[in-house]
């Protein structure tokens, strides 16, 4: 009777850390000019999600990211996308530190209901955003289980 008691304890914890995490595919493509790195997501059944670092460096200027939210299971209305690279800079304009960020950059404040075409704006006087190495995503401010949505980042690579 126990040892099927350890069985099933055993099975249910599996279920559970099988079934419930977030998830995120990422894929990269060359698109003639410009390279794109495509985040495939989906939130944790309580809505959380978390953070994906890119399995490649994106080297280069990244030039726009678009959003798009899943047809079927949209994230909360005004959810928040924040890009970090691996100095955990923030490359969409969020301000604050990396320990107490302010969701208030590019990419904050995403519409639930249609994709969104952003282009990058730099706080410095620089005209581009510049990046060397991987970018990790955090989905924010989603309270939908399992929602879902694409991340597209737009860059010109410099391979």
């Amino acid at each position: 009777m126990k040892r099927i008691f350890l069985i099933l304890t055993a099975l249910f914890l599996m279920c559970q850390v099988s079934f419930g995490a977030s998830s995120c595919d990422v894929v990269h493509t060359d698109e003639g000019p410009f390279d794109v790195m495509t985040y495939t997501w989906t939130a944790h059944t309580d809505g959380t999600f978390t953070a994906k670092q890119s399995t490649i460096a994106i080297d280069g200027i990244i030039v726009a990211v678009v959003t798009i939210p899943d047809d079927t299971t949209a994230p909360t209305d005004n959810y928040d996308i924040i890009l970090q690279n691996e100095d955990g800079l923030y490359l969409c304009g969020e301000t604050g530190t990396v320990a107490a960020p302010n969701y208030d950059g590019e990419l904050a404040n995403r519409d639930s209901a249609r994709t969104e075409y952003t282009k990058l704006k730099p706080e410095s006087s620089e005209a581009t955003v510049h990046n060397v190495g991987k970018v990790t995503l955090n989905i924010l401010n989603n309270s939908v289980n399992s929602a879902a949505g694409v991340v597209k980042i737009i860059y010109f690579g410099s391979n």
